[in-house]
This record gives structure tokens, C-alpha cells and sequence, in this order.
């Protein structure tokens, strides 16, 4: 314990010096890489507000192990539980609709049958200008708002857009003398 002391500063108590420091970030560093790899990487993509109260609340504490503000191996320990925690909730709610709709959210529509549903805009914090650039995003900048048939706000926080189907184009039979 007393070598560990040494390289990495006390373990509890006052604070690391500059070159304990570094290597407590370093191993803090490893550790986190190794218990996000272990846990989902779904928090990784496009986080529902369970991703991102790991990543805040994991940020936190493993920020203490570094600067010394809490010992080392019981902030470790504490950002494993974090992630086992988030693992355990994800496994859960992919398996219920109920507590999946409780820790991240549900979708919202914002328009069907290509009409904007009253209200479903500024309740969700919607605008015109989300439409356009959720239109671009998904490869539709040269449509308008009014080509959208469905759009629906999404967990994560993302527009999804269902286009209308282009109409059929009637063309008069050529060279009948009609």
C-alpha cells in the first residue's frame, strides 16, 4: 500500500502532487475506458437523458479520483457501480415499455398525415427551422416542411421524418391525335 502511495499519492486525505496527479489521471483514464467498454455503448451514440446522466454523473466522480478530492480505489469503485447501474437500467428497459418510457423518454409526434398537430410544436420546442434542418439531415434539403408526412421527435432528442410519397405523374399518351 505504501508503494501504491507513493506513485499515486495518498490515497485518502490531502491531495496527489502534480506528477501524482498525471499518473492518477492516467489510471483513472484506463479504468473508465475498461468499465465503458464492460458496460452498454449506447451511451456513447445518441443518448436518451439515461446516457446522459451517466456520462455527467461518471465525469463527476471520476474527476475526484484524479484531483484527489475523494480516495481513489472507492470513486473507482463508485463510477463501476455507475455503469452497472446504467447497464442494469438499459436491460430493463428494453424489456419493459413502461419503465423504457419512464428512464428515457418516448417519442413525440409533431406532424402526421402531413398536418402539424395542434400544439405539438411549442409544447416540444419545435420550430420551422428544427423541420428545415432535420430535412437536411436526413438528405431532404431540397424538400419543404410540406412534403413531410410524418415527424416525430425522438428519445435522443433527433427529428425523424417520413416523406410523403411523390404523386404519380399522369401523362397523356403521345402521338393518338387526342
Amino acid at each position: 500500500m505504501e508503494t501504491l502511495e507513493t506513485w499515486l499519492g495518498p490515497l485518502s486525505g490531502d491531495g496527489p502532487d502534480l506528477g501524482q496527479m498525471v499518473l492518477r489521471a492516467f489510471v483513472v483514464f484506463c479504468f473508465a475506458v475498461i468499465i465503458v467498454r464492460l458496460g452498454s455503448t449506447r451511451f456513447l451514440s445518441r443518448n436518451t437523458p439515461l446516457d446522459l446522466i451517466l456520462g455527467i454523473m461518471l465525469g463527476s466522480v471520476l474527476s475526484r479520483a484524479i484531483t484527489g478530492q475523494s480516495s481513489l480505489f472507492p470513486t473507482l469503485a463508485a463510477g463501476a457501480v455507475l455503469v452497472g447501474l446504467h447497464s442494469l437500467f438499459a436491460l430493463f428497459a428494453a424489456g419493459s415499455d413502461l419503465f423504457g418510457k419512464w428512464v428515457k423518454g418516448s417519442s413525440s409526434p409533431l406532424i402526421e398525415k402531413g398536418e402539424p398537430l395542434p400544439g405539438a410544436l411549442l409544447k416540444n420546442r419545435v420550430g420551422t427551422r428544427d423541420l428545415r434542418e432535420a430535412l437536411r439531415l436526413n438528405g431532404y434539403g431540397t424538400r419543404s416542411i410540406d412534403d413531410i408526412e410524418e415527424a416525430r421527435l425522438e428519445r435522443n432528442g433527433e427529428i425523424s421524418l417520413v416523406m410523403k410519397e411523390p404523386e404519380a405523374r399522369h401523362h397523356s399518351p403521345r402521338g393518338r391525335g387526342d
